[in-house]
């Protein structure tokens, strides 16, 4: 895990991120178009808390 700076969490939120999203560094994705529809975790890439989406999940 990475570290992530006041700026960095900053910057997020007024991308549209919300506090909750931005403090735990990834977002749970629901189904989607692509795939089997399975609810997923994704690393919120402009933080860069976690160098994978896997270890976003873990």
């Amino acid at each position: 895990m990475n570290e992530v700076t006041e700026e960095m969490k900053k910057q997020a939120i007024e991308d549209g991120w919300s506090l909750e999203q931005v403090e735990k560094g990834y977002f749970i994705v629901g189904s989607n178009k692509i795939g089997n529809g399975a609810t997923h975790i994704q690393r919120i890439d402009r933080l860069m808390k976690f160098d994978s989406d896997d270890e976003a999940a873990n």
